[in-house]
């Protein structure tokens, strides 16, 4: 969990400007105008002290540090603290650039914070007897096994659209998105037959996890049949799609599944590590200030009412998925969801696949020539580029691009276009433009690997 809430860490960092500074393309003005279109009054952030660069750098600096004492097990559950403040504090900033992966991630570090994950392996145990045990059954840990079964078990539910069922052209749907498709998809895709046995599958999995997970008689096994599962779909949806972090979030997530037997069958080689990693972590006596026990008691009564009231939360919040709430029961309910990032929503792809399709072409004028932006300032050509989904830097970018094309977010394009238009004079003082237009050639998917004629669509321009 440590190392991939560290990259993730890396790659926002990575798009700072762009995505969480005053300068980018989604400044402060954006997001608290509008009619609270894009922040909720019950939400929080740490980016909101300053909008200065070196504090928001910063606030990165210390998420970093944080993600590798977590890795090393040092303050294990203070560092989980400041993580999960860095993440609730960089998701409320930027919401554009979010899926359903960023949720799950805040919530597995919420859950962690309650988990004793710095009893073994870690820097926190240097000065602790060896458990007599590996195995952990605390009601953190049944918060965090509801919390994976809310994952598949609403997302499988929600997954009601015919592609799902009886068509089984879910997974045809998917992989006929070019702005997300890789090159495996691609090779895959012209194989309908397979692609809906695909689909079938990739749906009674999702249905099938849960129930492994929590069938009262030998688990181990069917925690581990669980596991592998759990791999295997995720795998196939990293290598066939871009879906940024997800597949790895879900997978580090499913990796408490691992029986405790496991550990205790081959003690010989994990206690050879464990001893090289505790001589490692020792070293850090000289530089890190403090040398005393860690426990980790059980927990008491406030925890455990934060617990079960943050279960009882989701459970309720995925009930609303499905069938909707009164208005006013779920902004009671706000009030407190939102503040500790209890809201979730599992509807990848759900209830049916989007069809609607495209790439971008970022039209820049210099008063001579029309070029395009995305092909680093050849002359524009309309036609569909080999590989869409290269036209993004990252999975945030993609998912900001899918963001802008939807009505709802036509106040975002104005400060979307004048970033690109700054960024690109900065960047090319020898190609500098003096107008952008961005537009998006709008592909919708048809059954029978048909679509409908390619249309241009204008989605706004900006001039110096």
């Amino acid at each position: 969990m440590a190392v991939v809430v560290g990259v993730d860490v890396f790659i926002r960092w990575s798009d700072l400007e762009a995505f969480y500074s005053n300068s980018g393309a989604f400044p402060l003005e954006l997001l608290f105008g509008f009619d609270g279109l894009y922040w909720n009054p019950n939400s929080w952030s740490l980016t909101l002290v300053s909008a200065n660069t070196f504090c928001l750098n910063g606030i990165f600096a210390i998420a970093a540090l944080s993600s590798f004492m977590l890795l090393i097990g040092y303050r294990s559950r203070f560092f989980s603290i400041l993580l999960w403040v860095w993440l609730m504090s960089i998701q409320n900033r930027s919401p554009m650039v979010l899926q359903g992966g960023d949720d799950y991630l805040r919530l597995l570090m919420f859950w962690g914070i309650f988990l004793p994950w710095g009893r073994y392996y870690s820097a926190d145990s240097i000065d602790v007897s060896e458990p007599q045990t590996t195995r952990y059954a605390g009601l953190p840990a049944i918060a965090l096994l509801l919390q994976i079964t809310f994952l598949y078990l609403f997302t499988a539910l929600l997954k009601n659209g015919p592609e799902w069922h009886s068509e089984g052209t879910a997974l045809y749907y998917a992989l006929s998105l070019d702005q997300l498709v890789k090159p495996l998809g691609k090779l895959l895709y012209p194989h309908l037959t397979l692609l809906q046995w695909g689909t079938w599958i990739a749906v009674t999995t999702e249905f099938l996890i849960p129930i492994l997970i929590f069938l009262p008689w030998n688990s181990s096994f069917f925690r581990t049949v669980a596991l592998v599962l759990l791999i295997i779909l995720h795998l196939f949806i990293e290598i066939t799609m871009q879906v940024g972090l997800f597949s790895f979030i879900c997978i580090s997530a499913g990796l408490c599944l691992i029986p405790s037997g496991f550990y205790d069958k081959i003690p010989g080689q994990l206690k050879v590590f464990r001893k090289w990693f505790m001589r490692l972590v020792s070293e850090f006596n000289y530089i890190l200030p403090y040398r005393n026990r860690v426990s980790y008691p059980v927990i008491g009564l406030g925890a455990r009412m934060i617990i079960l009231l943050g279960l009882s939360f989701g459970l309720v919040w995925n009930i609303h998925s499905l069938y909707k709430l009164p208005d006013p029961v779920i902004k009671r309910m706000e009030t407190l969801a939102v503040p500790l990032g209890w809201n979730q929503n599992w509807g990848m792809f759900a209830p049916s696949v989007f069809k609607d399709d495209g790439w971008y072409i970022y039209e820049g004028y210099n008063g001579q020539d029309t070029i395009d932006l995305l092909r680093e300032g050849q002359l524009v050509s309309y036609d569909k580029p080999a590989l869409a989904v290269r036209q993004y830097k990252s999975a945030r970018w993609r998912k900001f691009g899918e963001n802008l094309i939807f009505v709802d977010n036509i106040p975002m394009r104005s400060y979307f276009c004048s970033y690109l238009l700054e960024k690109w004079n900065k960047e090319h003082p020898d190609k500098t433009i003096s107008g952008l237009k961005v537009l998006y050639m709008m592909e919708v998917s048809l059954p029978d690997y048909k679509t409908k004629p390619v249309s241009r669509e204008y989605l706004c321009d900006c001039w110096k």
